[in-house]
């Protein structure tokens, strides 16, 4: 069976045609047009799968999976909340509904099919208790208990994005959220420490900055990787895992993930319960990819 899955990113459409759980091609598109800075028009990211699925060149039956940011009721193919993406009012059948030869539909949030990728097909797949804090663009998060991945009554579970923190110089009580934990965040933080336009700073030019040891960048990853050791002990407090997986840049930037667990076992002495094994991802930005290619062969479901 073919499947074509795709992940809505800040920047990209990334995708991957499967056949038979084989990759045969892969995609990585670049939005033509966007509202703002940091907004996109979700129509505009359906437009390019739409033009990609059109042109499918076999003639033959295939399903599709997307995954986006924000919260998604995947029964339901409905996106709940804006996040990078706008205007996300959209009945993904209608949209699709033209399209030759699409037999099965299915929508996700994307920190949760980033786990499930990891889950069956990568660093989580030994643990039946694990939850995955994404750093990205913005920051990603999904929880799986006994096995299963936790979605919620209103497909709310694991939105960690909407907790409150940020990446702060001092310990008062912040009004941002984690959304700010992401490397927009801390690309911003850098950019203005160094009194440079934000447009400057992507993540190449933040990581050559960490690299030489500028003193701003040491700092934003110290203050960064802080928050996120704090939210990690706090999840934990909660769901009680066996393991937290970084996904996304905190895999490939594997100082982020070893200063992460450094201060999470720091802090886990104040709170006297131990702590998780922390591991970074090992798809890298493929995960969500494979987490859809996991739903569209059966192995997880909604029920």
């Amino acid at each position: 069976m073919t499947n074509y899955v795709f992940n809505l990113r800040a920047s990209t459409v990334h995708g991957i045609k499967f056949k038979n759980s084989e990759v045969t091609k892969e995609f990585v598109i670049s939005y033509r047009k966007r509202i703002d800075t940091n907004h996109v028009d979700l129509s505009e990211a359906l437009s390019i799968i739409y033009k990609i699925l059109s042109n499918n060149p076999d003639g033959e039956d295939f399903n599709l999976g997307i995954s986006i940011p924000g919260v998604i009721n995947s029964k339901d193919k409905k996106v709940v909340t804006e996040s990078l993406f706008k205007n996300v009012s959209i009945d993904f059948n209608e949209y699709f509904k033209n399209i030759k030869h699409l037999k099965r539909l299915e929508i996700i949030n994307d920190g949760n099919a980033e786990l499930l990728g990891e889950y069956y097909y990568g660093s989580a797949s030994q643990y039946k208790n694990v939850f995955m804090i994404s750093i990205a663009f913005a920051m990603a998060g999904a929880l799986i208990l006994d096995g299963k991945l936790r979605v919620g009554k209103h497909s709310r579970a694991a939105e960690f994005s909407k907790m409150y923190a940020d990446i702060a110089k001092n310990e008062i009580f912040s009004s941002e959220s984690s959304i700010y934990c992401g490397n927009m965040q801390a690309r911003y933080r850098l950019a203005l420490a160094k009194n440079i336009d934000i447009n400057d700073m992507d993540w190449s030019k933040f990581l050559e900055l960490f690299i030489q040891n500028d003193t701003n960048a040491l700092e934003v990853v110290d203050i960064w990787t802080s928050s996120i050791a704090k939210q990690i002990i706090n999840i934990n407090l909660v769901t009680d895992v066996d393991a937290v997986i970084i996904g996304n840049n905190g895999t490939t930037f594997k100082v982020f993930t070893d200063k992460v667990r450094e201060k999470v076992l720091q802090y886990s002495e104040k709170v006297k319960l131990g702590s998780p094994s922390i591991m970074p991802g090992e798809l890298g930005k493929r995960a969500s990819l494979y987490g859809l290619l996991a739903i569209l062969e059966g192995k997880w479901n909604y029920e």
